[in-house]
């Protein structure tokens, strides 16, 4: 091991446990101390930690004392928008102060999120003409006194007095419909042509993130730098892979596209309202693709049927005669750049189902209501999470879950390791907590699938029950934000609990 980060690191975790108030974890102090080393030696880290290892500690302490001994920048990448708020509010402030103590450096620490997450100023100042009034007659709920309509004067009040427009500073939150009200995606800002751009809070973050010694993101985010041209976090010497075992999903998803009936008639609809184009041959090719997915079974598409290979054929070329008119047409430009982002988006998703399928995955899923959309995807990202997302600067890996059978081979594989070419191994931590003498194991076998509807009434009895005879000591893990959704509302409608 490398002695001199090893030992700063060091003094630094035992600067962090003062403040907080703790007891050393044998677990976390190993962490630190391999992860010290991976960083100095160049290398690759796997870290299994069990719970309670106290893992956004372990990684942040060698990483930031990395960064503040040697002058460089780091990226921190997890799962999702609430642990990057934790490790930016509750952990990295610890670490900052404690790596100030034993170094002199006081680091920058910043957040990076999608540009959708920060409110839009021209576009609640009705700069964007799709959006017509907020209050529009043919939507009641969008009315002053609709659900929709008392978000968005919820929204109105707060964007008076927020500093940062994140999304996530507006408590209580408000449904993804009210937001669409007031954000745009990247592909529709109209960047230093907006009138507001100097007050723009995405540009903000930005900025704040490229002065920044360490950027804490998203996996998402980070997909789309990885399989991108990877400028999204500037130049940086380290990498940390917080809940490793999601990265590969969650880039996979970040590279997918979805295809459905709907989505191309929005697209029609955008070009139509935008820019006065007739797209009726857009329509059109959405219904035949609509009328092709219709036969197939939800799954796998193990070939591809003739009649959807022709129906994209179809689509592809009524969308890229839309792209040209596009480019040809005159009009305000902000309608001619959401009509721009609109059509830009359907032609990439017609470019990943043209791709080679060897090397692609293409499945149907079907909702409620039998509407079928099709998702194309790459099978395998690790080239781009080891290439361009790591490549051959040093990264930490760590998760509860990394190891199958004692063995990371697997999750290195995923993760790019063999792609970037540098050394890597990994150790297994262990947890603080005796599992078998602390919890309880309990498998509901009696329970019906989970199915399109939702969670079953008999699972969210179930849920009542177990949650009550805890009183409330409960965290409930559902697969989707529609089970969550659900399964809150059980409880807080047949209990006193405090539910979040």
């Amino acid at each position: 091991m490398s002695a001199d980060l090893v030992e700063a690191s060091g003094r630094v975790l035992d600067a962090v446990v003062a403040q907080m108030g703790g007891s050393p974890r044998e677990g976390q102090a190993s962490m630190v101390a391999e992860g010290a080393a991976a960083l100095e030696d160049r290398q690759h880290l796997l870290v299994q930690a069990g719970t309670g290892t106290g893992k956004s500690v372990g990684y942040l302490v060698p990483l930031l004392t990395h960064c503040a001994t040697n002058g460089v920048r780091g990226v921190v990448s997890t799962a999702t928008l609430a642990l990057q708020r934790q490790i930016l509010v509750k952990d990295a402030p610890v670490v900052v102060d404690a790596v100030a103590s034993q170094t002199g450096a006081r680091l920058k620490v910043a957040v990076l999120k999608g540009w959708s997450n920060y409110a839009c100023l021209h576009k609640l100042d009705g700069g964007y003409p799709t959006e017509g009034t907020l209050f529009e007659d043919r939507d009641i709920s969008v009315g002053p006194t609709g659900e929709l309509g008392k978000e968005i004067l919820r929204i109105r009040e707060w964007i008076s007095e927020t500093t940062t427009g994140d999304r996530d500073d507006l408590v209580p939150g408000v449904s993804d419909r009210a937001w669409h009200h007031a954000s745009v995606a990247k592909p529709e800002c109209l960047g230093k042509h907006c009138p507001l751009i100097e007050e723009c809070f995405a540009q903000a973050a930005r900025l704040e993130a490229a002065d920044a010694d360490v950027v804490v993101t998203n996996h998402s985010l980070f997909g789309i730098n990885a399989c991108g041209e990877g400028e999204l976090f500037g130049e940086y010497d380290a990498v940390v892979i917080d809940e490793a075992h999601q990265l590969a999903d969650r880039v996979r998803s970040q590279a997918a596209a979805d295809l459905t009936v709907a989505r191309v008639s929005r697209v029609a609809r955008s070009l139509r309202s935008n820019l006065s184009i007739d797209s009726t041959d857009l329509d059109e090719a959405g219904a035949g693709l609509g009328a092709a997915m219709a036969p197939i079974e939800e799954g796998l598409l193990e070939y591809r049927p003739s009649a959807l290979v022709d129906a994209m054929i179809v689509l592809d070329g009524a969308a890229r005669r839309a792209s040209h008119e596009v480019s040809e047409a005159q009009g305000d430009p902000a309608a001619k750049l959401l009509a721009r982002a609109a059509v830009d988006e359907l032609i990439g998703a017609l470019d990943a189902w043209g791709r080679d399928p060897d090397q692609s995955i293409a499945y149907i899923t079907k909702d409620e209501s039998d509407n079928a959309r099709l998702t194309v995807g790459p099978l395998d990202v690790s080239a781009a999470i080891g290439g361009t997302g790591i490549g051959e600067r040093p990264a930490i890996l760590t998760s509860a879950t990394l190891a199958l059978g004692g063995n990371f081979d697997f999750m290195a594989a995923q993760s790019g390791m063999a792609v970037s070419g540098v050394p890597w191994h990994g150790i297994d931590v262990g947890s603080p907590f005796d599992h078998g003498r602390q919890g309880i194991r309990y498998v509901a076998t009696h329970l019906p699938l989970p199915g399109r509807d939702g969670p079953s009434e008999e699972l969210l009895d179930e849920l009542v029950e177990l949650a009550e005879a805890s009183g409330g000591g409960m965290l409930a893990l559902f697969a989707s934000r529609r089970g969550a959704t659900a399964g809150a509302q059980a409880l807080r409608e047949r209990t006193d609990l405090t539910v979040y």
